[in-house]
């Protein structure tokens, strides 16, 4: 086999491993690690690897969110009428161009 990690692993070499870790792994460093420290440690990580904004992108995947988009959606989509879509576009243009 190569000098890299076997990515053909098995279940039992997956096993045999976690055992391993088990029988000799409380007593390491890593071990005794908090959340917190895994969770910062983990953070700086991803951030020195990707930068801020790709950290971020990387982390959004993960986000579950909550409520039910589709019926939110469809509730506002049914109750807003295009008139109302064109007022709103045309009020943020007017406020772009104050800014201006």
């Amino acid at each position: 086999m190569g000098q890299g990690p076997d990515l053909q692993m098995t279940a039992e070499d997956n096993l045999a491993s976690a055992w391993k870790i088990l029988e000799n792994g409380f007593g390491s460093k890593r071990m005794r690690m908090t959340l917190e420290k895994i969770r910062r440690d983990g953070l700086g990580a991803l951030r020195a690897k990707l930068g801020k904004a790709g950290m971020i992108r990387f982390l959004q995947q993960f986000e579950t969110g909550d409520g039910d988009y589709s019926q939110e959606r469809h509730e506002w989509v049914d109750s807003t009428s295009l008139d109302d879509i064109k007022s709103h576009k045309s009020k943020g243009l007017k406020r772009r161009s104050k800014a201006v």
